[in-house]
């Protein structure tokens, strides 16, 4: 059995929805399958800059992450 990955992978989303629930923020919802687990991401980015991100998964015990984003200048 190889090491656990964590949170780093690489694969496709297999679902993908993105709302905004209220004016001031957005919900991107992810559901990912990897050999090791099933994950479902909850990323909540709000007009502040102010982000939320909430991961699921079936075997382990749920985690979340706050913080700020900024945005990327062209």
């Amino acid at each position: 059995m190889s090491p656990p990955q964590g949170l780093n992978f690489e694969t496709k989303a297999r679902s993908i929805s993105v709302t905004q629930p209220k004016t001031d923020h957005y919900r991107i919802e992810l559901d990912i399958k990897t050999d090791e687990d099933t994950y479902n991401y909850v990323i909540e980015l709000y007009d502040s800059g102010k982000a939320h991100i909430h991961v699921h998964s079936q075997l382990r015990d749920p985690i979340s992450f706050d913080g700020e984003f900024v945005p990327k200048e062209n």
